[in-house]
């Protein structure tokens, strides 16, 4: 179980919609360019939905659940759209930024220690 993981992200499913709208902010912000890969996305939905699987596989990474499937799939799918293995893993740097911002002053070097252990395995489960 990784606890800094967890704690992290404990008050998400509270404030679903502002971490939504954060991420995606920061993403478009870093990356203008993926702005267009969501032209059709006219209510959210889509935006909505990758941010629940992310955090799915994110809490289930966290409490020590077997990712891999999940990973795997959600990177063929996105395939399918051109996202490449580098865009798909953006999108953890992106929430990884988020969150880190939202803990403010209660992120610690260990909280960054296990994002960053996370991010390097989820980026090493690319084919």
């Amino acid at each position: 179980m990784n606890t800094e993981i967890l704690h992290s992200i404990a008050s998400f499913d509270e404030q679903f919609d502002a971490f939504t709208a954060q991420s995606y902010e920061l993403l478009f912000d870093r990356y203008p360019d993926y702005l267009d890969m969501f032209v059709l996305d006219v209510d959210g939905g889509v935006q909505r939905s990758m941010m629940r699987t992310s955090m799915e596989i994110i809490s289930g990474y966290a409490t020590g659940a077997d990712v891999n499937n999940r990973l795997e799939g959600a990177r063929l799918n996105h395939f399918g759209y051109g996202v490449t293995d580098e865009i798909f893993d953006q999108f953890f740097e992106v929430l990884h930024a988020v969150f880190q911002r939202h803990l403010g002053g209660a992120w610690s070097d260990d909280h960054q220690q296990a994002w960053l252990e996370m991010r390097q395995y989820f980026a090493a489960t690319a084919s």
